[in-house]
């Protein structure tokens, strides 16, 4: 997380770009990438990733309930690295999960 405009996306751009392993970038503002995420199941994360042992989400902020799709990823998809960046100006929408 940090503040708008200071070049969170220009950094994972240059960590994909001198990554040496498969990446795959996800810009969370785009309405397609949040409809993938939307289903919160195992088989359909892995479908979406591939072959990439690093997946970037840019904009996560945006993306309902992103820490819990964050966790499942992380819990159940061996040798998967997560970047996720956000806007900290917006994080206060982003509401809590309820149990």
């Amino acid at each position: 997380m940090g503040t708008r405009r200071v070049g969170k996306t220009v950094l994972i751009e240059t960590i994909r770009k001198n990554y040496t392993g498969e990446s795959l970038v996800l810009n969370a503002e785009d309405f397609d990438v949040q409809e993938m995420l939307r289903n919160r199941a195992i088989a359909n994360y892995k479908r979406i990733i591939g072959k990439a042992s690093l997946l970037i989400i840019d904009k996560a902020q945006v993306i309902p309930e992103i820490g819990q799709i964050l966790k499942l990823m992380i819990d159940n998809i061996n040798g998967l690295t997560i970047l996720a960046t956000g806007s900290s100006s917006l994080i206060w929408q982003i509401k809590p999960a309820t149990h």
